[in-house]
């Protein structure tokens, strides 16, 4: 096998070992939170019509119909694509047809719990104008990036923007999906760098023999 053949099933094997690496479970719980309100939720008004939104975390694994906390975190086996949580909508008033426009801010708030803690943070406008029908343009949107790091787990958001669904669709659910991975850590890269060239050397001295 000529030398070149042989670095570069090294490199492959480097390249197989750092994929490897991003496989590991990640542990984390999200509080949302409204501006207008500080908590996670809130109620706009128009007139005689309302809407009433909610958020809720994802569910934990030590109890699944349980919202995540600290004590009982969401759980998954990266890479993933997993949920952040989601927002709940109810029509108050209004009747089954009504328009409410919305005008605030929302903030995810991300807490992992393993393999290192740590807090994130998504920051965004909620506007629009909700309909209690599948015409409702009322959305999310986040500024800034829409990815976030955690120690070496990376959180991306799925989309630029989640429209705030009616209970006509999707029994009133918006949820926010996030790709979550996790980088090898630059210790780690740097000893597998540091052995694949050290083979070098005698991969070289047995060709020549």
């Amino acid at each position: 096998m000529k030398f070149s053949h042989l670095v570069a099933a090294l490199a492959v094997a480097g390249t197989v070992a750092a994929s490897s690496a991003q496989a590991q479970d990640v542990s984390y719980y999200t509080v949302g939170t409204f501006g207008s309100t500080g908590t996670s939720s809130a109620t706009y008004t128009s007139g005689t019509h309302s809407v009433f939104l909610e958020f809720y975390s994802p569910l934990g694994t030590a109890n699944p119909s349980a919202n995540s906390t600290a004590a009982n975190p969401a759980t998954v086996y990266t890479p993933s694509n997993a949920s952040l949580g989601y927002f709940q909508s109810h029509g108050v008033t209004g009747g089954s047809n009504f328009t409410v426009p919305i005008n605030d801010t929302f903030t995810l708030n991300v807490y992992q719990t393993s393999p290192t803690g740590g807090t994130g943070v998504f920051v965004g406008a909620i506007s629009g104008s909700f309909r209690n029908s599948n015409s409702s343009t009322a959305m999310w949107t986040p500024s800034g990036s829409n990815t976030i790091m955690i120690g070496m787990v990376q959180y991306t958001l799925a989309n630029n923007g989640y429209s705030i669904v009616p209970l006509s669709t999707q029994g009133g659910q918006t949820t926010i999906q996030a790709n979550i991975v996790t980088t090898p850590e630059p210790s780690s890269m740097a000893l597998l760098g540091t052995g694949l060239v050290g083979l070098v050397p005698m991969v070289r001295r047995r060709i020549k023999k």
